[in-house]
């Protein structure tokens, strides 16, 4: 069976991917409309906000999976440089979430 955390990392990678496409996508279109209420500007800002919200929430139980590691290391068989480096993806991540 293959580890959760390396699988919801993999989705949330993807959709950070996602939301840097989508972000540049709202920054052109920001710069053609003359409405804020543009509805291709309106549609963008939301699929972004949702795919950010979807990664935050994963970043949530990501933290709490590193936590009950840190907690228990010898139940989940990682070492502590395993456990550090989850801890440490899922901050950097959540720094990066926070630039858009």
């Amino acid at each position: 069976m293959e580890d959760p955390f390396i699988l919801i990392k993999n989705d949330v990678l993807a959709s950070l991917s996602n939301a840097s496409t989508l972000y540049e996508s709202y920054k052109r279109i920001l710069q053609t409309v003359t409405s804020a209420e543009n509805e291709e500007l309106v549609k963008t800002k939301e699929e972004l906000v949702q795919i950010l919200a979807n990664v935050e929430q994963d970043l949530e139980d990501l933290d709490d999976a590193v936590r009950a590691v840190l907690d228990n290391p010898q139940r989940f068989n990682l070492t502590t440089r395993e456990s550090n480096a989850r801890k440490q993806f899922v901050d950097q991540t959540r720094r990066k979430v926070q630039v858009y």
